[in-house]
């Protein structure tokens, strides 16, 4: 995880993503930095007026709605639902809540409790198999073009091939596909249903494993009328991501040996 001064390049970013509704959390992971030190960011961004603040001074969100603080009742009702394999979507209609709301409140909950990550599966205690050579392509692949922060195993590309490949290496050494998330990002609205119904056919991923996508809401120009956006790959399991990395060092260690 990055630390030190932002670079303008990162202060971009910040400013395009908070623009396009993304939270902090999706922020921090897509520059590789803290949650918190994003926040700190954001605040000097928004008292340099380069940015807006998503509040205002009252501590009201806009259109006068207060922020509903979660308690011990709501936490043990969501619980309770994702544990029997209700969807986001369905959570918060009955908690009378936002997705956004719950979605950032099931990765709070995830870092306490790794059982709340993949819907009422047991907590992560598998050896996989990282010695095939499927799996050192894998491996090279998360290196590569993985996020390294945070406590899941994260691979975001828009080829493919590289998606097929990874999701090959996922499934065999032996990952549980009811841990796995992904969602799409793309430049319009209109392209969602079309581009989710893509990435679940390259991806072999039922539709219901795809989360809220992110939809940039730019016009889509002749040069990305057949782009069918980016694919996030999530799989929850911190034990799979510890594994990875040591098996990372040793293959790194042994080439840098021969060098």
């Amino acid at each position: 995880m990055k630390n030190g001064d932002y670079t303008q390049e990162e202060d971009v970013i910040i400013t395009r993503m908070r623009s396009e509704g993304n939270k902090n959390h999706g922020i921090a992971l897509r520059l590789d930095r803290s949650l918190d030190s994003i926040k700190g960011r954001a605040r000097y961004l928004i008292k340099k007026g380069l940015i807006k603040s998503r509040g205002t001074a009252n501590g009201r969100y806009p259109e006068g709605r207060k922020l509903r603080k979660w308690t011990d009742e709501d936490i043990k009702k969501f619980k309770q639902l994702r544990g029997s394999g209700k969807p986001y979507a369905e959570i918060a209609k009955e908690l009378g809540r936002t997705v956004d709301a719950i979605q950032q409140t099931a990765i709070r909950l995830m870092r306490k409790d790794d059982t709340l990550s993949s819907r009422n599966t047991p907590t992560d205690t598998k050896i996989y198999n990282l010695n095939s050579e499927l799996a050192k392509i894998g491996l090279m692949l998360w290196w590569a073009e993985g996020t390294k922060g945070g406590h899941s195993v994260q691979f975001v590309n828009s080829s493919p091939d590289m998606i097929k490949v990874y999701m090959r290496f996922l499934r065999e050494i032996g990952a549980d596909i009811s841990r796995l998330r992904v969602r799409i990002k793309v430049m319009n609205s209109s392209q969602v249903e079309e581009c989710q119904g893509y990435w679940s056919k390259v991806a072999k991923i039922p539709i219901n494993n795809f989360t809220k996508p992110i939809v940039r809401g730019k016009k889509i120009d002749d040069a990305y009328k057949e782009h069918k956006g980016c694919l996030t790959i999530t799989y929850f399991s911190s034990n799979l991501k510890r594994q990875m990395e040591a098996k990372i060092d040793e293959i790194k260690e042994e080439i840098l040996k021969q060098s």
